[in-house]
């Protein structure tokens, strides 16, 4: 484009209304490869993000901040690698030039649970037809623009697909647009395409009990703990008052312990103590089920 303008007939003592334009050209292609940059960025967080939520991670803290661009929320997780999610300023084109958007690149859930990337909200394919999955089993799609044209690789550079012509005035051009955090336990990311995808926050440290403790049990009676690490636990019972204890384990980060009471024994002399090891922890984790004079079961800390 700048080359057509340097082409143009024009008067040898007139070049300062030409050297402008081709400066603010020059200034808006400037501005459309930061754009293209931004938006290979938000894609590479987007597929941490997937791979959070398939490997059930966790938040633990977002930090807000904010410049003439729009907003940024740094994201960490309990395992996946750090990443700012960023919302771009809305802000408005010429109103002699209408909007238009520059390619959305999201993703979409598959009957099977997966999450694959998507363009204009169908799926992507391979060279073989196959769809191409997000995250740490697949490639993270990347965008460029080249000679006035928009074009994404999926296969790391090997092939560039085209996609659209770039306006001087594009707007869009983003892959998040909303982050709710109005509620403590999760955290909402809304894509540029509508989808919404909801993070758990860990707000209890490391490792969540639960136990019926509502139940008035009787000598005899099986009682089941419910557990849920942030990182990859193993658990140990030391059984040692009552008849026997189970680990039904889920996946590596929940699953529950099933605890028999003895029926010849008062429920209230009855306790197995909890050992919980959690990946990256030095010290092991203990708990105590007792039971009260109700026959409700009682998990306690041991210091």
């Amino acid at each position: 484009m700048v080359a057509a303008l340097c082409a143009a007939t024009i008067s040898c003592t007139d070049l300062k209304p030409l050297e402008e334009d081709i400066a603010d050209l020059k200034e808006q292609l400037a501005q459309l490869q930061g754009k293209c940059e931004s938006m290979n960025e938000s894609l590479d967080a987007l597929s941490v993000v997937v791979d959070a939520v398939a490997n059930r991670d966790f938040v633990t803290s977002v930090q807000n901040t904010s410049n003439s661009e729009g907003q940024g929320f740094t994201i960490t997780f309990v395992d996946s690698p750090t990443v700012t999610v960023w919302i771009p300023a809305q802000k408005e084109t010429p109103d002699e030039v209408p909007p238009v958007q520059a390619p959305v690149i999201s993703v979409k859930q598959g009957e099977d649970g997966f999450w694959y990337w998507a363009a204009d909200g169908e799926y992507v394919l391979d060279q073989d037809g196959e769809r191409v999955p997000v995250g740490t089993d697949g490639v993270t799609p990347q965008l460029k623009i080249e000679e006035g044209k928009w074009y994404v690789t999926y296969d790391d550079g090997a092939s560039w697909e085209y996609l659209a012509d770039v306006p001087v005035h594009s707007a869009g051009g983003y892959v998040f647009s909303g982050v709710d955090l109005s509620d403590p336990a999760k955290v909402i990311l809304t894509l540029a395409d509508g989808q919404k995808i909801t993070l758990p926050v860990a707000v209890d440290g490391l490792l969540s009990l639960s136990v019926d403790s509502s139940a008035a049990h009787v000598p005899g009676d099986v009682v089941t703990v419910r557990y849920s690490a942030l990182k990859k636990v193993s658990v140990i019972v030391d059984d040692v008052d009552v008849q026997y204890s189970e680990v039904a384990v889920s996946d590596e980060k929940t699953g529950e312990i099933r605890i028999q009471t003895r029926s010849d024994v008062a429920l209230v002399k009855q306790r197995a103590f909890l050992i919980f090891t959690i990946d990256g922890c030095p010290d092991q984790d203990w708990r105590l089920l007792s039971f009260n004079s109700s026959g409700r079961a009682v998990i306690s800390d041991i210091k």
